[in-house]
């Protein structure tokens, strides 16, 4: 059987020697060979498996063929792979196809397969979590994407939650957050294309839009400048990916970008023609453009009418507007035009009253204020206060400080906000 085998792979291997001795010297190998002893060893090199005890490999004999399993321990679905070597391990010599694109399309009871011979993709793919199969005589590698990376579930995020409308949210892995997507959005016009970034990370990147509806100039733009970033690794995620897009810029104060935890609102956003972000481990949407209009924009403003959900923005950026405007006056005019005014008598200026009203006034005229509510009848009431502090894990709030809390502590604020009005 030994030499059937080896008289049947002769010009294959042949083939195979040829490209290693073009590449002797080299450290890297272009494609794989066939030869499933040498293809072995410098896989097992590669990945250095005998000290990264994460990454599993086993041979088996697949049809009378010899063959190794490559995969990473806690990436793979364990009844899946347990089914599948089961598959592999019951075949008959007879039903073996004579190469991978056969086993693929005759060999092989799994959706999410392919083929690759080159051998960057090869170990991308394993480190990645797919399943990699080698053959004897094969020239290519079989990849089995049976992922299962660990994620928590797609509840409501905190920072984001609405009075109405959908309660998910997104997670760390992207392959979950574009089916959020996808489920809101069922039409062949939403495209999802898959870049990556970052010489040893290898971030997946997720590029969202509606193909008849964004802009098409500027989409090609995002795109060129995911394939001009050279860094070693996405290490923060989006805000290192914000970082290469649109570097900073002292004269703009805006936000570069919108981000949101919604999928709902990732999916308003791209029906209105723009560009999604989605970056493998991070949990945030990317939206491009961002104009001020969608800066002061919240999610409950989609579950309103559209006259109603208007008012509430333009009111929202507009009193924003105001406030910066009118806060800022005393900053800008404090030392030239309004420097004669001495509020708080000789010496003063127009930032001394600033300070004593924030400082002295809203300080502990505010805390006072929230004391008095969690602790008095008329407001929340002790216990409940009480009940809601020791909520969830951490150190808890002892009863026995009732009476401090109820008693001493507003006479001590009141004492402290009178003491700051005399002086």
């Amino acid at each position: 059987m030994a030499e059937n085998r080896e008289n049947q792979y002769s010009g294959q291997l042949s083939q195979g020697t040829g490209s290693r001795e073009e590449n002797k010297g080299g450290d890297s190998r272009p494609a794989v060979s066939g030869c499933l002893e040498q293809d072995s060893v410098w896989l097992n090199q590669k990945l250095a498996t005998d000290r990264n005890f994460d990454v599993v490999t086993r041979t088996i004999e697949v049809g009378g063929r010899e063959a190794a399993l490559y995969f990473i321990d806690g990436f793979c679905k364990d009844d899946l792979l347990q089914k599948l070597l089961q598959y592999f391990m019951d075949m008959k010599p007879e039903d073996m196809p004579q190469d991978a694109s056969q086993l693929l399309k005759k060999g092989l009871p799994y959706i999410e397969v392919d083929q690759e011979k080159e051998w960057e993709k090869i170990t991308s793919s394993v480190l990645s979590g797919i399943f990699v199969l080698l053959v004897e005589g094969y020239r290519e590698a079989v990849l089995i994407d049976a992922r299962s990376y660990p994620s928590r579930g797609v509840e409501e995020p905190e920072k984001d939650k609405v009075l109405r409308g959908s309660k998910d949210g997104f997670v760390e892995t992207v392959v979950f957050n574009t089916a959020l997507i996808r489920r809101r959005i069922r039409d062949t016009d939403l495209r999802m294309e898959m870049m990556s970034a970052g010489k040893s990370s290898k971030t997946d990147i997720v590029l969202c839009y509606m193909d008849s509806r964004v802009d098409q100039g500027f989409l090609e733009e995002i795109k060129q400048k995911i394939r001009n970033i050279r860094v070693d690794s996405l290490t923060m995620n989006q805000e290192s990916l914000a970082e290469c897009l649109v570097p900073g810029r002292w004269w703009n104060p805006f936000p570069k970008f919108k981000y949101t935890e919604r999928p709902d609102t990732a999916a308003a956003q791209v029906l209105e023609g723009n560009v999604i972000l989605l970056v493998d481990n991070s949990p945030s949407a990317m939206i491009l453009p961002t104009t001020i209009f969608d800066v002061v924009e919240e999610a409950d403003d989609y579950y309103f009418p559209p006259l109603t959900g208007t008012y509430l923005r333009l009111s929202r950026l507009l009193i924003n507007l105001v406030a910066l405007i009118v806060l800022s006056l005393p900053c800008v005019f404090g030392y030239n035009i309004w420097s004669a005014i001495q509020p708080l008598g000789e010496g003063s200026t127009i930032l001394d009253l600033e300070d004593f009203i924030v400082s002295n006034m809203m300080l502990p005229v505010g805390s006072l204020v929230y004391l008095l509510f969690c602790v008095t009848r008329y407001g929340w009431g002790f216990d409940h206060y009480l009940k809601e502090a020791n909520t969830g894990e951490g150190v808890r709030m002892p009863g026995g400080v009732r009476f401090y809390v109820t008693f001493i502590l507003p006479v001590l604020l009141f004492f402290l906000t009178v003491k700051g009005w005399i002086r």
